[in-house]
């Protein structure tokens, strides 16, 4: 069953443009790929050879695939640009309530990530998230940061949470700070999902 999320931009008055998800963090790691395994627990693939820790502030900022096997550290800020990829290589990685800040032309991919109440998802437009991926947990934050001239979709996998079969739980904000066009429809994210009572459903999906 397919479902989406959309927007229609005569409502944007309602709307409250975001802020952003800014705190405060222990330290900025910046990908270096060094190790040149693309692996996110070589040390040697990150600034001052150090794997990001709780908090950190983490930027990928060029066209890698990183890929993470294990758990995230708790509450950090990652952001993917200029191609960047984070990859799950295991059967269920937690993204520990951390942000995920994903720009224009960089994408998540794997199996599944476990999102928890304070796990926020930032797409800007242009971003991507690989097909198969599923994102499931208690509940999460998700936001669209538009462009200039709407939303290029995001086409997910699944997305299952514990807390019910519709949105309610889920805490969508749009970004309207960038757009400068008209009233119009965009679809902000749609994805396919799989069989069970605790998929999310086609109700509360039309703003």
């Amino acid at each position: 069953m397919k479902s989406s999320y959309k927007i229609n931009m005569k409502a944007a008055a309602t709307l409250i443009a975001a802020g952003s998800f800014a705190s405060v963090h222990a330290a900025t790691v910046t990908w270096d790929g060094g190790g040149s395994d693309g692996l996110w627990t070589t040390a040697t693939n990150w600034d001052g050879d150090t794997v990001p820790v709780i908090s950190d502030t983490v930027v990928i900022d060029t066209a890698v695939a990183v890929t993470k096997a294990t758990g995230f550290e708790n509450g950090l800020n990652v952001t993917l640009s200029n191609g960047a990829t984070v990859a799950n290589s295991s059967g269920n990685v937690g993204m520990g309530s951390s942000t995920f800040n994903i720009g224009s032309g960089s994408s998540m991919s794997g199996n599944v990530f476990r999102v928890w109440d304070t796990t926020k998802l930032v797409f800007d437009d242009g971003a991507d998230i690989n097909a198969n991926t599923e994102f499931r947990g208690t509940k999460a934050g998700l936001q669209f940061n538009l462009g200039a001239t709407g939303f290029t979709t995001v086409t997910a996998g699944n997305l299952q949470f514990w807390s019910g079969n519709d949105l309610s739980d889920v805490n969508f904000t749009v970004d309207l700070t960038d757009y400068t066009g008209g009233a119009d429809t965009f679809t902000l994210i749609d994805w396919t999902n799989g069989s069970g009572s605790q998929r999310l459903g086609r109700s509360g999906l039309q703003p």
